[in-house]
């Protein structure tokens, strides 16, 4: 009922209606429910999409199959990499670092992909590749999906302009082209768009994105893991890409001074049994149940921010998420003096309460948010 409903929605309706994606299992007939699905179908287990992204998909691919964009010359691309060993104390790219900057480089594809596990180095390449992309002459621009990501690709890139691909796909679509950034009309031929974080970005704003950029004659490099966390809306295009063209990969994790935890992250992204081992060998993974996953989680968690660490919480329900935001608010507002926490209190829409010194995270790249 819940799924008819959402597919009779007025939202569904303007998209196109909504398409059944979940793979047909084939099997004979005595296996089969009355109304033809497979006995072996989880009930509730159906996957939907819309024509208008399964539309996306297809124009991303056909574009990810185009030649013919600018390159850069073989010694712009190793003048960079000298560079930077200059200005880092004699050290090298790695080997899958140096080729994934040369493959970027100096293949014309209209979309490139480059796939990169988190601690392999990937804002080193990115750093390497501008800094060769500008020296030849050409321009570079930063996106990433959230606002967080493009300050940080900011602060990695000083000299590249950087936003975020909700802010590009806004003032194409509906913004007053008097006003909007004045980077977004100097995206050209000679321009590399580098989309950060690509995994998160839906596919309806990356085709938006691919579209205005090679429609002007310029190159898109998407970054991202097609392994961890996905968009928040229809995703999973990098992986369609990586299938019908290939990537560049990184595949060393930098991040660890011991090469063994690295190796045990790569594990988690493959899904090998073996991390857990590694893990709850070393006291990392705590057994908890329904009753006290909270308890122990924010335990845990103020322990943490009360020895001045920078601590995250995140839990698998929006129920969870609701007990922990308050529990921490209910510590926090302990803690005041006197009747300090009596202040003006705000009753959000999820039924939250929040008032001045609650930290607030915001669901939507919302730049009117004060």
């Amino acid at each position: 009922l819940v799924a008819q409903r959402a597919m009779s929605n007025d939202h569904s309706k303007a998209i196109g209606g909504d398409t059944d994606v979940t793979p047909d299992d084939q099997v004979p007939a005595n296996l089969r429910r009355v109304d033809g699905t497979s006995q072996f179908r989880v009930a509730g287990g159906q996957l939907f999409t819309s024509p208008a992204v399964l539309a996306a998909e297809r124009r991303i691919l056909a574009v990810a199959g185009l030649a013919g964009a600018r390159t850069i010359a073989t010694d712009d691309v190793e003048l960079a990499m000298l560079e930077w060993t200059a200005n880092n104390g004699g050290r090298q790219l790695n080997p899958a670092q140096a080729q994934m900057v040369r493959d970027v480089g100096t293949t014309g594809s209209r979309v490139c992909l480059a796939l990169a596990p988190a601690g392999t180095g990937k804002t080193t390449v990115m750093g390497v590749l501008a800094r060769a992309w500008q020296a030849s002459g050409g321009s570079v621009f930063g996106l990433a999906p959230q606002a967080s990501a493009a300050e940080e690709l900011r602060n990695a890139l000083p000299a590249v302009d950087t936003d975020t691909v909700d802010k590009l796909v806004h003032e194409i679509k509906q913004g007053d082209p008097e006003r909007r950034p004045e980077w977004i009309d100097r995206i050209g031929a000679d321009s590399l768009v580098i989309v950060d974080e690509a995994g998160l970005a839906s596919t309806t704003n990356l085709d938006a994105t691919i579209d205005y950029v090679t429609g002007r004659g310029g190159r898109v490099l998407l970054v991202g893991d097609d392994r961890q966390r996905a968009a928040a809306g229809a995703g999973g295009v990098l992986r369609d890409i990586d299938a019908a063209y290939g990537s560049s990969s990184l595949v060393e994790v930098m991040r660890f001074s011991d090469p063994t935890e690295g190796r045990a992250t790569l594990a988690v992204r493959d899904g090998d049994p073996a991390a857990a081992g590694f893990y709850t060998d070393r006291g990392r993974l705590h057994t908890v149940t329904s009753d006290t996953a909270v308890a122990t989680l924010y335990a845990a968690w103020a322990s943490d921010v009360a020895a001045g660490r920078q601590s995250l919480m995140i839990a698998s329900t929006l129920d969870q998420v609701s007990q922990l935001n308050l529990l921490a608010r209910e510590d926090r507002l302990a803690q005041l003096p006197g009747e300090a926490h009596q202040g003006l209190e705000v009753t959000l829409p999820n039924g939250e309460t929040v008032s001045a010194g609650d930290t607030v995270i915001t669901k939507e790249n919302a730049r009117h948010l004060s």
